[in-house]
């Protein structure tokens, strides 16, 4: 059973992004993407072009709501700007059952007073 406050988390990520982008959400999936890259220039360019298209979860990590052909069009755009020889990004969809499945540690209650949530 879910409890209320991982509830308003959860509706909260899901509708902030059709807030933000409308209709065309509905023709998406959820996906994580996440970096490791070496130089401060770029992963604040790589960063910047991830938070117009998604929400920051953590200093490199970031919820976006996409389909895959706009998942394709942002790696190649993120490729062109890191260096494919030393850094790396990646894109991972989440499961139909993500939302079910997912914990938090301490507590999910946390989450809750993130910045991002529109209800």
């Amino acid at each position: 059973m879910f409890s209320c406050s991982l509830t308003i988390t959860l509706l909260g990520l899901l509708i902030t992004p059709l807030l933000k982008h409308g209709l065309r959400v509905l023709m998406t999936r959820p996906w994580i993407f996440f970096y490791d890259i070496q130089s401060d220039r770029m992963r604040t360019r790589v960063a910047k072009e991830l938070e117009i298209q998604g929400i920051r979860v953590q200093k490199s990590v970031f919820f976006v709501q996409a389909s895959r052909a706009q998942v394709k069009k942002l790696i190649r755009k993120l490729a062109s700007l890191v260096d494919e020889e030393t850094d790396s990004v990646c894109a991972w969809p989440l499961t139909s059952t993500w939302q079910r499945e997912q914990r938090c540690v301490p507590d999910a209650a946390r989450v809750v007073d993130a910045p991002y949530l529109i209800l």
